[in-house]
């Protein structure tokens, strides 16, 4: 075997090791889409819905929580959706950084921040 050869069949691994892409959407923004939505199913939920099924919806919501903590950024935007989730709608306004990080995330996602709901407000 030639060098080349070596060096021609190791810049082809890497692309072979790379799954395709099968949507455009990044996981992340994926999840953050669910996210949102299980937080507006929360937050419309009548006052006299059952405890079980509020708690269902509230459960469904810490876990994609989780899954958006443990996922590990492989991009800027998995980065800055990490930084959306963690401002969880305005939680991250205790000092200018903070505010101008999530601000920052915000305008490089092309995502509008949901307005509070029952969370925090």
């Amino acid at each position: 075997m030639k060098r080349r050869d070596l060096i021609l069949g190791a810049a082809i691994v890497p692309m072979l090791a790379t799954p395709a892409a099968t949507s455009t959407e990044s996981p992340l923004r994926a999840l953050y889409h669910r996210w949102q939505a299980v937080k507006d199913e929360y937050s419309a939920l009548p006052g006299d819905c059952s405890e079980k099924l509020e708690q269902a919806v509230f459960d469904s919501m810490l876990r994609l929580e989780h899954q958006a903590a443990d996922f590990e950024p492989r991009t800027m935007e998995d980065l800055y959706f990490k930084i959306v989730f963690a401002d969880d709608n305005g939680d991250m306004d205790l000092n200018i950084h903070q505010t101008s990080l999530v601000a920052m995330s915000y305008r490089a996602l092309g995502v509008v921040p949901e307005q509070r709901g029952n969370f925090g407000s």
